[in-house]
């Protein structure tokens, strides 16, 4: 027969649970899990396999006796995403890399600290691309968020670089062209061009070559405003007029030469 338990609003039954010790902290995890009084995040008759609750705390006394004390929801998050970190740097250290990684994210729900999202996606990324990318991505939006553009663009280009390896070039073509918004966000006009030379690429790829040639012409545009620049400006309007050659818009073609 099942056992009843509440925790803060949430009442709920479970088969059997188990105490697990990270040192001076006490982690309850009850298995096969039905809600029988929720809320807005878990209505009633929700089913989960199995929950972890970090509920008590063990203070030991210079006599050597224990005091159990309740914890407060800001320090079962505190001490949860402490568990969640020392569980990651171990798996890191022995290149258990989904493991450290769902670890990362798990802390990372936690703490919003897009910091905890990039050590994560950075363990998925040798394992699973796509947890990578969604990891990366949370970073990107919490990074947007606080308008720290440069770092959300080089991210951007991150997950770009992964579609890309992975044959994915719509999402590649996405990601590359919204780092170089943020790039110019940032005020930052050769990273952009260096991300928007990867939209242009892709664009001809896939045959799109009048827009392809309008932005390889952008990038050669201002690549003149620099004097290490002018060296690399040819090779652009090149590759513009390459693109409009290929539509067979050689009128265009002879005007621009």
């Amino acid at each position: 027969m099942s056992n009843t338990i509440n925790f803060g609003d949430i009442e709920f039954s479970y088969d059997e649970f188990m105490v697990e010790n990270f040192g001076y902290k006490k982690v309850t995890v009850y298995s096969n899990v039905t809600i029988l009084n929720g809320n807005n995040k878990y209505p009633s008759g929700y089913k989960i396999d199995q929950i972890s609750i970090v509920s008590e705390i063990h203070f030991e006394n210079k006599d050597g006796s224990v005091n159990n004390g309740i914890l407060t929801n800001v320090e079962k998050d505190e001490i949860s995403a402490n568990i969640y970190l020392e569980e990651a740097i171990k798996d890191k250290r022995e290149c258990y890399w989904e493991d450290a990684g769902q670890s990362f994210s798990r802390r990372a729900e936690i703490t919003n600290d897009p910091h905890d999202y990039i050590e994560a996606g950075n363990c998925y990324s040798k394992v699973n691309y796509l947890e990578a990318i969604r990891n990366y991505e949370e970073a990107v939006k919490l990074f947007v968020n606080t308008n720290r553009f440069g770092v959300a663009a080089r991210y951007s280009s991150d997950i770009a670089n992964l579609y890309e390896d992975n044959n994915d070039e719509d999402n590649a073509f996405k990601f590359y062209s919204n780092a170089a918004n943020h790039y110019e966000c940032d005020n930052k006009p050769t990273q952009k061009c260096q991300n928007l030379l990867k939209v242009a690429e892709i664009m001809a790829k896939k045959k799109e070559y009048k827009k392809a040639a309008k932005i390889f012409e952008e990038i050669g545009m201002n690549s003149l405003k620099t004097v290490l620049g002018t060296f690399s400006g040819g090779m652009y309007f090149h590759k513009s007029l390459y693109c409009l050659m290929a539509i067979g818009n050689f009128e265009n073609v002879k005007t621009k030469i």
